[in-house]
């Protein structure tokens, strides 16, 4: 296989279809709400969740999938265990150039879902690109011991001096500055100083 290219994707009022009713959909539907995208299931078969879901950007249609419900969709979830069923799907979206998920079935996948630390902006994606997705959330368990919830807000805090910075700093020298915010003992202070210590480093910079 090919190395894949990362990317991070916005699904902000994006038209998203999920192929499949059951716990695993509900899942990626969980997520996908999360993100704002426009979300459309279909499937004969639904959830408790799923089956009473009432959502101005979750649309339900409960029967099997036909061809037309990929039309003008941005990316495609088929999260049911029918194979033949994805690749099906798979041709439909490769005509349509519609990118395609089909989970736990990389033959029929055209991306596939990392596993994800989120601390509000920081986010670390981990993949295997589908060779042992299990593997993938071993370690991200295990970096989460180390990556706490301060790294986050250091990083929103961050975000809002490069914005001010780049209001009020010529081109030239704000690379420089920005630079000299990350002080070098900041890992250091991430695992043991609390938020309100490590911003006002930074501020002494």
């Amino acid at each position: 296989m090919e190395n894949l290219y990362p990317i991070l994707l916005s699904l902000q009022n994006k038209e998203v279809l999920v192929v499949g009713g059951g716990c695993v959909a509900t899942r990626k539907v969980k997520t996908l709400m999360l993100h704002n995208a426009n979300v459309t299931i279909v499937s004969p078969d639904l959830t408790e969740y799923l089956e009473n879901i009432n959502i101005t950007n979750v649309k339900v249609m409960k029967r099997r999938f036909r061809p037309e419900d990929i039309k003008s969709k941005f990316i495609v979830f088929s999260a049911t265990n029918d194979s033949k069923l994805n690749k099906e799907i798979k041709i439909l979206c490769n005509k349509n150039n519609i990118l395609l998920n089909a989970v736990d079935d990389p033959e029929n996948c055209d991306f596939y879902i990392p596993s994800i630390i989120r601390r509000k902006s920081l986010v670390i994606a981990i993949s295997t690109e589908g060779k042992y997705p299990f593997f993938a959330k071993l370690l991200r368990k295990k970096l989460e011991e180390t990556i706490n919830s301060t790294y986050g807000e250091i990083v929103d805090y961050l975000g809002e001096i490069r914005s001010n910075i780049k209001k009020c700093t010529p081109e030239y020298e704000r690379k420089k500055i920005l630079r000299n915010k990350i002080y070098e003992e900041i890992f250091n202070d991430l695992k043991t100083e609390s938020k309100e210590t490590i911003k006002a480093r930074i501020d002494n910079c």
